[in-house]
């Protein structure tokens, strides 16, 4: 067999070995194989069938021949509601996520939400839910699932620049580990991702031409899932395919940086290869005919590197410069160094394959549709009886069941006589009562999952408390869906910061969030974020129910407004939430540019701007200056040192929302990184803080000035002889009002077009 070898490969045996492995980790699993085929067959109602050998090897299900026609072979699906059901709560919860920061420094604060940002957008566009459901089907179908994130160079994102990330769900026909004992796919040595490709899509996906059907015995594996799952193939449509395999390798002797590469009917067809050392001549790795070996250059592999670079490849030993050599440095895709594979468990085992309920239903609904087989025979036997006749009496041929038929009798012989039927006995009518009573046990679903109350049950909190119950069977599997969302999101985020730039990011996710993408770009994710989901998110329950709780909690004060509604998880909400979020990122935004040093000092665009004496050209225009008053009176303090009224610069905005301003400042003033900031930067930050708690207070004396005036224009209209005494020039009525100088406050407060907001 001849082998044709890409660049890197390190031995000739490269595909020989590893296709001996994927046909070991083949037949390691043919009992689970066979299982899962037989899961499938009943839940697209095929349930009356054998299992046989295949001529070619390995097994087949066919259909189990009558004895005689006029058997019946009735099928009553019963396996079709109860996935169905399964599939609905474990799906219908979108996961609650978040990231926690690292510390509590701004920075780590402002990478978590941007982290936030980010994978709430992925989720959204890359439509991650639909492909979590998929997965689940597949999951509550086989017993195992898996899903998928990748990156690929190839492909355009959203914004039309290569690069793309993604997702995919995976069945467990597809994908194969050689350790059925580990139960985490992230402690097995390699991972192979098998399946079937048209030829053209091979070229689309790795730019070589590959010929198909060399492979046929792989083919006939991937042909038997076509065929469980309804699609019909024929012998002509197998020879036309391409079995793929994607070899994913954890560091070991073999490949001490890991590795990851394509083969496919017999020849490499992709390798993941670290950058080329610039000191190597490209010309002395060519073959010949300007080729790398014997198989063309994928695209994006002149520079050897299918995917960006991510940290410094300086640190790796330099390459050989003769290709097939022992010593040829491979490298694993990603710099988290996990596969991008998550398992996602139904029913557990203990092993690396879980179990599907309906392994324990297939008895119980072959049961049930003899039992209904019979019972319908017996009713055809009573809508056709057998009849009896003497021999010679009748002509049987002209014997039929047709209304009004006159049958000639042989004189002296009696009339033909239909034949008593025996009645079905009751343990047979019985019998399907107890088999769907064993269905609902087995796999859990009684009235209360089916919309029904048991009787005498009214209260509307015991209907929970039963539905919550009747739900907890399905604490593993929601705990194994929130694990690998979680694991999913982790990988995303790293692969978001490692091959997206900030502009991209931004671009891409919002565009008032260019701090928190540059914090998030900073940050150094190894160890990479900690993304976690919200323990029970993902637990079916009542979406009435718990937007009527967040609610409730939002009513009692209990939570804050903003947190109500990013958790209410209604469109509605979703765009107030982050109109609301505004002034939260932009005093953020603040505690970032202050604790760098720099003062926000506004400019006051109002004065003229003066000529530098050295060079002539004319500068800024100065900042803005205001005269700091007392808050309670309004009036000018007086600096003790000149005798003149005290200014300062200004630095809030009158469009700031001072109540959020002064609460993140002030959150940030009890983190550790603010007490590790330089004195003079805490006193810039503590004077901004100020300027705002400034404004507050004169926001709150105007509008008690503005309520006095009102009660007094109210006394006034209401006085006996219609007039009274006018508020005297200190701005306070003769029987009291407003403290003296608020209301000058108010005007010096909004003199200088700066004030309050």
């Amino acid at each position: 067999m001849e082998i044709v070898q890409a660049v890197g490969s390190a031995d000739a045996n490269l595909v020989t070995k590893w296709d001996q492995r994927l046909k070991s980790c083949q037949q390691a699993r043919l009992n689970f194989e066979k299982q899962w085929h037989e899961n499938l067959s009943f839940y697209f109602g095929r349930q009356w069938i054998v299992a046989t050998k295949n001529p070619n090897g390995g097994f087949q299900l066919v259909e189990q021949p009558a004895q005689d026609r006029w058997r019946v072979r009735h099928t009553a699906n019963r396996m079709l509601r109860i996935i169905r059901n399964e599939v609905t709560k474990l799906s219908k919860e979108e996961p609650q996520f978040y990231c926690v920061p690292r510390s509590t420094e701004e920075k780590d604060r402002l990478a978590a939400m941007a982290g936030d940002a980010i994978a709430e957008f992925i989720i959204r566009t890359k439509y991650f839910n639909s492909k979590r459901m998929e997965a689940t089907f597949w999951a509550v179908c086989c017993g195992t699932a898996f899903l998928k994130n990748y990156y690929d160079e190839s492909k355009e994102e959203l914004d039309g620049q290569p690069g793309k990330i993604d997702f995919e769900a995976v069945t467990p026909f597809h994908l194969f580990v050689p350790n059925l004992q580990r139960v985490d796919i992230q402690e097995q040595p390699y991972v192979i991702h098998a399946r079937t490709m048209d030829p053209e899509d091979v070229y689309k996906t790795y730019g070589v031409d590959v010929q198909p059907g060399t492979d046929s015995s792989s083919v006939i594996v991937d042909s038997r899932f076509l065929t469980s799952i309804g699609i019909k193939t024929s012998k002509s449509d197998q020879e036309k395919m391409c079995y793929v395999k994607e070899v994913w390798v954890k560091p070991c002797r073999d490949f001490k940086n890991g590795a990851m590469f394509v083969t496919a009917e017999n020849k490499v067809i992709y390798v993941y290869e670290p950058e080329m050392d610039p000191a190597v001549d490209p010309e002395a790795m060519m073959g010949m005919g300007g080729q790398m070996g014997n198989t063309p250059m994928l695209p994006g592999m002149e520079q050897m590197g299918a995917v960006p670079p991510v940290g410094d490849k300086s640190i790796l030993p330099p390459m050989s410069t003769e290709p097939g050599l022992k010593d040829y440095e491979y490298e694993f895709p990603f710099r988290h160094g996990r596969y991008p594979f998550v398992k996602i468990d139904h029913v557990p085992t203990g092993m690396f394959y879980a179990e599907s309920v309906i392994k324990s239903l297939i008895p119980l609904q072959k049961e049930y549709n003899r039992t209904r087989s019979i019972m319908l025979e017996n009713r055809n036997l009573a809508g056709k009886p057998q009849w009896g006749y003497v021999t010679g009496s009748i002509d049987p041929k002209k014997f039929n069941s047709k209304p009004g038929l006159l049958l000639a009798v042989q004189l002296g012989f009696d009339f033909p006589k239909a034949l008593d039927q025996p009645e079905l006995p009751p343990s047979v009518t019985n019998e399907l009562d107890v088999t769907l009573r064993d269905m609902d046990d087995v796999s859990s679903q009684f009235e209360i999952s089916k919309g029904r109350t048991p009787p005498g049950v009214e209260a509307a909190s015991a209907i929970a408390y039963l539905q919550e119950e009747n739900d907890t069977i399905m604490h593993h599997t929601v705990v194994s869906l929130e694990a690998a969302v979680q694991e999913t999101g982790v990988q995303v985020l790293a692969n978001v910061h490692d091959f997206w730039t900030e502009e991209r990011i931004v671009a891409m996710t919002s565009k008032n969030q260019f701090m928190e993408v540059k914090q998030f770009k900073g940050a150094d994710l190894n160890p990479i974020m900690d993304f976690r989901v919200e323990a029970g998110s993902m637990a079916p329950r009542s979406t009435a129910a718990k937007q009527a709780f967040i609610t409730e909690l939002m009513k009692m004060g209990v939570i804050e407004p903003t947190k109500a509604l990013k958790y209410l998880q209604m469109s509605e909400t979703n765009k107030l939430y982050d109109e609301m979020m505004l002034d939260v990122r932009h005093a953020q935004r603040e505690n970032v540019f202050m604790s760098q040093g720099q003062e926000l000092t506004k400019i006051d665009s109002k004065a003229q701007a003066q000529p530098d004496p050295m060079t002539g050209m004319m500068g800024q225009p100065p900042p803005k200056m205001d005269v700091e008053r007392d808050p309670m009176t309004g009036e000018p303090v007086i600096d003790p040192t000149t005798g003149q009224p005290a200014v300062y610069n200004v630095t809030t905005n009158p469009y700031d929302n001072h109540d959020v301003h002064v609460q993140e400042h002030e959150a940030f003033q009890k983190t550790q990184e603010f007490e590790m900031l330089p004195p003079e930067i805490q006193t810039i930050i503590q004077d901004h803080v100020d300027q705002h708690k400034m404004e507050m207070l004169k926001q709150r004396n105007a509008i008690q000035t503005d309520e006095a005036m009102n009660q007094l224009g109210m006394s006034q209209a209401g006085s006996q002889n219609g007039q009274a005494g006018p508020p005297n020039s200190s701005g306070s009525s003769s029987n009291g009002g407003p403290p003296v100088g608020a209301s000058s406050s108010n005007n010096g407060a909004s003199s200088n077009g700066y004030g309050s907001s």
